[in-house]
């Protein structure tokens, strides 16, 4: 996930909203749906310290990122296209990285 951020010049160092309007596969708008759910209540864990509830609440979003992958490619031609999905990875990977780096993770 970091990787599609880290190649996108446009958004890269850039803390960039997603466009639903944007959005037209059901997978990524089903993941920004997800998002929107849990964040709040995430950031809650998050501000009282409740680090493990904020991690088991997010794990359910997980089948949504899966379903991501999955179905949309995100390196597409259309610029504003590309770059409104590689937003909503940055958002995601901003919301789990809250408690650690998660790449870190998958070694």
């Amino acid at each position: 996930m970091l990787n599609i951020i880290n190649k996108n010049e446009d958004i890269r160092h850039k803390a960039v909203a997603p466009d639903r309007a944007l959005m037209t596969e059901a997978a990524e708008i089903a993941l920004m749906d997800g998002l929107e759910k849990l964040a709040p209540q995430a950031e809650k864990h998050f501000s009282a310290g409740e680090y493990q509830e904020a991690l088991q609440l997010l794990a359910n979003i997980k089948p949504a990122v899966d379903c991501f992958f999955t179905e949309v490619m995100v390196m597409v031609d259309d610029a504003a296209v590309r770059n409104n999905r590689a937003a909503l990875l940055q958002q995601l990977g901003t919301l789990m990285n809250r408690v650690a780096d998660i790449s870190k993770l998958a070694a």
